[in-house]
């Protein structure tokens, strides 16, 4: 199972956050300082925590992380969030799309997600319920809890 975690950074913790990832130059660098740090780790799933080659993680509203992702693959240096967050996807080859933050995304958006997220596997995670939302309608993908 190839799983992407994707979450976001409050306001409250960002100032905080600037001044520790300040002088890193790359995604890995940026993330390794992130985690480091523990912000919100009880959110994490084990295969993030524990650095599994199938696992991705990634905060699609740091810019600064998102951007340097991008530029290490690539991508047009204007790139939206949303285009970097999906080209991630794609790269990873995702099979879980685990989102902690699903008010952040339109209908738009979910429905450009790949197809082949519809099949969540069973592997440790307990499926729950559909998540609706009043800006996304996330219908067909499976909601799951660590």
């Amino acid at each position: 199972m190839r799983l992407f975690q994707n979450s976001g950074v409050y306001a409250t913790y960002r100032a905080r956050f600037e001044t520790i990832a300040a002088g890193t130059r790359t995604f890995d660098e940026r993330l390794a300082v992130f985690m480091a740090d523990r912000y919100a780790a009880t959110h994490h799933v084990k295969p993030v925590i524990e650095g599994d080659e199938s696992a991705f993680f990634t905060n699609v509203d740091d810019e600064i992380l998102q951007h340097q992702w991008a530029r290490e693959h690539g991508m047009n240096a204007r790139a939206s969030l949303e285009d970097i967050l999906l080209a991630q996807i794609e790269a990873h080859r995702t099979e879980v799309f685990y989102n902690l933050d699903p008010l952040r995304f339109a209908s738009a958006f979910v429905r450009r997600l790949p197809v082949r997220l519809d099949a969540i596997r069973n592997a440790g995670y307990s499926t729950v319920a559909t998540v609706y939302s009043k800006q996304a309608q996330w219908t067909r993908f499976v909601a799951l809890c660590a």
